[in-house]
């Protein structure tokens, strides 16, 4: 699992500059907070994650339809990414389960991989961004 360290992120020195230590020690800290560790379940009828062992999901190919379940251990203001990639047949479906507020869901073709952002507001994870779009 790769874990988010905002030492490795590139900084613009300049602007940098501009903010205190503990302004950007606040910031650094929200972020190793929001953004978790990686993991990559295996492809699973039914995917139940675990948001304590990562918050970016990279789902193993779709080889068949999926719904994804409630997660355990949410916690407000966590963020949720999930990856996923369509098989060499395609037209894999994805469910969601009622806790996630989703935009359209459109089933991808061949090989094609899409990925879509949550956030969690203490009783469900809002979809932010824009619709899942396979490409």
């Amino acid at each position: 699992m790769q874990k988010y360290s905002a030492q490795s992120a590139p900084y613009d020195e300049k602007e940098v500059g501009r903010y205190s230590e503990e302004e950007l020690r606040r910031v650094e800290a929200a972020l190793d907070w929001a953004w978790r560790d990686t993991q990559s379940p295996a492809f699973t009828a039914s995917l139940t994650i675990d948001c304590a062992k990562g918050t970016i999901i990279k789902v193993g190919t779709l080889t068949g339809n999926i719904t994804i379940n409630a997660p355990l251990n949410p916690e407000q203001r966590l963020i949720l990414v999930f990856m996923f990639r369509q098989d060499a047949t395609g037209s894999r479906t994805i469910a969601w389960n009622a806790v996630f507020k989703t935009s359209a869901n459109p089933t991808g073709g061949i090989n094609q991989v899409a990925s879509v952002t949550f956030a969690y507001d203490g009783t469900n994870w809002v979809q932010t961004g824009g619709a899942l779009v396979w490409i």
